[in-house]
């Protein structure tokens, strides 16, 4: 984590002497001369990390298999809390992106086990880990829910997830396998499986359809 602290100081002093040299420029020529000297050097560790970490900054094409998902959604949720017929309800939720499109920030909002239900999802594409990752938060608990490790198929358009989630009714965790189906521009799934038995489990299936 030290890297991280010198890095801000580094970015917090340059900021400062960009915005000073800026105000200089407009209104005093000499003020350049003295901004330079206020300017910090930086030794070649601290540019060689400057310049890996600008490889990194922008959003890459894997950010852009994200654009389907983009906008306002009417939400048909399906979930299984036992064999048989689902329990049916349906909702809203709106993706957009967020700071430079680097990552997308997903809320929703609809019904769970006859509950108000909303929830929120921040995703992106880790480029330098080459994996896709995500939290979840709702209102149903106070845990913050990782997702790391996603694979996009081009084949199928689909985003998958694995995750080990703390088991919420005892001990140990739970392992999840989470997909987005990409239909087309306008229709997209969501579904969510564990393993119950031995077998294959599907807890969670929403339909998302296009409002705008």
């Amino acid at each position: 984590m030290m890297w991280k602290h010198a890095l801000r100081g580094i970015l917090g002093a340059s900021v400062a002497v960009a915005l000073a040299s800026g105000i200089a420029f407009a209104g005093d020529k000499d003020a350049d001369k003295k901004a330079d000297k206020n300017t910090p050097k930086m030794d070649a560790e601290s540019q060689a990390m400057m310049a890996e970490m600008a490889k990194y900054a922008e959003p890459g094409p894997e950010h852009k298999v994200l654009d389907a998902t983009v906008g306002k959604w009417k939400m048909v949720s399906k979930s299984w809390y036992a064999p048989g017929e689902p329990t049916i309800s349906e909702g809203t939720s709106e993706s957009q992106w967020i700071l430079g499109g680097r990552f997308l920030l997903y809320k929703g909002n609809g019904s769970m086990m006859g509950q108000p239900f909303e929830g929120m999802e921040v995703i992106g594409y880790d480029r330098k880990a080459k994996e896709y990752t995500a939290y979840w938060i709702d209102n149903m608990g106070t845990a913050m829910y990782p997702m790391t490790n996603g694979k996009y198929d081009p084949a199928t358009k689909t985003l998958t997830f694995k995750a080990n989630w703390p088991n919420p009714m005892g001990q140990g965790t739970i392992p999840y396998t989470m997909t987005t189906k990409v239909l087309s521009n306008d229709s997209h799934v969501f579904t969510m499986s564990t393993v119950k038995d031995g077998k294959e489990w599907t807890e969670m299936e929403i339909t998302y359809t296009r409002v705008q």
